[in-house]
């Protein structure tokens, strides 16, 4: 982000692959918007008749509902950026958290908490190569559990709280969990009505609760 001359930036994992007109259509949106700086859209399952792939595509329609037109979470991919706008607002992504579920939670929280609003749009798609099975799906889930707890701690846990912490930790994980019950507070990485998926980011969050050192 420091170094790039464009004045405008977004991601693909290696993952994922863009629709033909996917650039055309994130540039044409920043060109004919002058108001907007942050868009982002939707991921459509490579492999539709795969089960797993199919709970991946249920949870994407939990996080990015098509009936709003800003939402409060954009992941690290399929996101464009308006390059002037976070510098001005000194917003870069943290290096400090290397862990997915961590760097683009932390980048969409900045963007709420400067009032920068991040535009949704369903045409903006990559297709995204999902898990395509129950141990994939978990270990999956479970490492956002785990990569979700340094963002907590970093920005959402007082430094001053120290017995209390890991209860305050755990309280954070279950307000996150609850869609739209803050206003301007993001999920953290929603958890939707799927149960393996809970179950698996529990699971990962609390380990990281019980081995990381810092807390």
């Amino acid at each position: 982000l420091g170094k790039t001359l464009s004045n405008i930036f977004c991601f693909v994992d290696d993952d994922e692959i863009p629709t033909p007109s996917w650039l055309k259509k994130i540039s044409d949106i920043f060109v004919s918007h002058s108001e907007i700086n942050v868009l982002t859209g939707t991921k459509k399952i490579m492999f539709p008749n795969n089960y797993w792939n199919q709970v991946w595509n249920l949870i994407s329609k939990k996080m990015y509902p098509r009936y709003k037109t800003c939402v409060q979470f954009a992941s690290a991919s399929n996101t464009a950026y308006r390059t002037v706008t976070l510098r001005t607002k000194s917003i870069y992504f943290d290096e400090r958290l290397t862990g997915s579920a961590s760097e683009d939670s932390a980048m969409s929280l900045l963007l709420l908490r400067n009032n920068i609003d991040i535009h949704f749009f369903p045409d903006i798609r990559l297709d995204h190569e999902y898990r395509t099975t129950l141990m994939g799906f978990f270990t999956q889930w479970f490492f956002y559990g785990v990569n979700t707890f340094p963002f907590h701690r970093l920005y959402l846990i007082p430094v001053g709280l120290r017995i209390h912490r890991f209860l305050y930790a755990l309280t954070r994980l279950l307000i996150s969990t609850c869609k739209g019950l803050l206003p301007k507070y993001i999920p953290i990485k929603y958890i939707p009505g799927v149960l393996v998926s809970q179950i698996a980011f529990i699971t990962g969050y609390m380990f990281s609760l019980v081995t990381n050192r810092r807390t």
